[in-house]
């Protein structure tokens, strides 16, 4: 399905509004790149429904639903001197269900969701706007690193807090090859993995690390585990990421998964909590030359969840929106 723009009607519909206050949904700009561009925006804000990446990755499906469930929290953050409506601007969102249910089917589905993702994010990186995509699979890093890097002509880098490596080999897009194939089409110049968990990165990760090092640096990684066996803290790790990625424009993502408990498409137990990962975001924000900020793979699947995710998200979009 082509992209859905988001009308103000249904912005109504999501926010709630009180008497004696102002809520970013009553203020927040909508229209379409160029017109969000005259009208002096600087963030994005965009939506993935699809849960096709994941899928074709062997995972679970849920990711389709984190875009909405978003749209509800934020558009309700109130307005005060902390928020900046005036420059966010909301597009609408891509919706993509699974045309097939086989793994080649799905893969092959991707290139095409690639495509469309990637037009979009250069049209608003050419614009010099930020893009912030929320929702969906990994497998959109490369869509955003594509038409981020063709915008400005050149490859730029990117930033990762995930328990994976999203860097496997070259067998057909999905949501674990993202950053491999950007770095292997030379969208993607230098990669930082912030918090891998040894669990659950396989050999054949380390064997793309070896390859993409060949010539020179331009991978680099540090382990979760290590901040539990007290090794080093995310403040240390995060500091080395930043002097790696910090000489071009970066890519900040943040895999969902990456947080304790959050309902996302490979939810586990052990992992840092939602206020570290507003501190990762903050900080990237706030030094580094953001290209885009990329919310992936949170996968709620009923009320609960949807609440505890929308608010998460919209926590980490504000914080990225007033830090840098």
């Amino acid at each position: 399905m082509m992209f859905q723009p988001i009308t103000s009607h249904e912005i109504n519909a999501l926010t709630n509004p009180r008497d004696g206050e102002r809520k970013i949904g009553q203020d927040i700009i909508l229209g379409n790149i160029e017109q969000l561009s005259k009208k002096g925006v600087k963030y994005v804000l965009f939506g993935v429904q699809e849960s096709i990446g994941p899928r074709a990755n062997f995972g679970l499906s849920g990711a389709e639903n984190a875009w909405l469930a978003f749209l509800k929290a934020f558009l309700n953050i109130q307005e005060n001197s902390f928020s900046k409506a005036s420059q966010i601007g909301l597009l609408g969102s891509f919706k993509f269900d699974a045309e097939k249910e086989d793994i080649e089917a799905l893969r092959l589905q991707i290139q095409q969701i690639d495509i469309e993702i990637s037009n979009i994010v250069n049209a608003i990186a050419s614009h010099n706007m930020i893009p912030i995509l929320v929702g969906g699979g990994h497998n959109n890093a490369y869509p955003l690193i594509k038409g981020v890097s063709q915008a400005y002509g050149g490859a730029i880098n990117a930033i990762n807090c995930d328990p994976h490596a999203d860097f496997r080999p070259l067998e057909g897009r999905h949501s674990g090859n993202g950053f491999s194939y950007a770095m292997e089409d030379g969208y993607l110049d230098k990669y930082f993995m912030l918090g891998l968990h040894q669990n659950y990165n396989g050999q054949s990760i380390y064997e793309q690390f070896d390859k993409a090092n060949e010539q020179q640096v331009k991978v680099l990684w540090t382990y979760f585990d290590n901040w539990i066996y007290a090794k080093s803290t995310l403040e240390h790790d995060l500091e080395i990421g930043i002097e790696f990625v910090g000489e071009k424009r970066v890519g900040i993502e943040l895999d969902m998964d990456a947080i304790a408990y959050m309902p996302s498409s490979a939810m586990g137990p052990s992992g840092i909590s939602l206020n570290e990962a507003r501190r990762y975001i903050s900080k990237c924000a706030s030094v580094l030359n953001s290209a885009y900020l990329h919310l992936t793979e949170a996968a709620p699947i009923n009320s609960n969840q949807e609440k505890l995710v929308g608010k998460s998200l919209a926590y980490l979009v504000s914080d990225f929106i007033y830090c840098s």
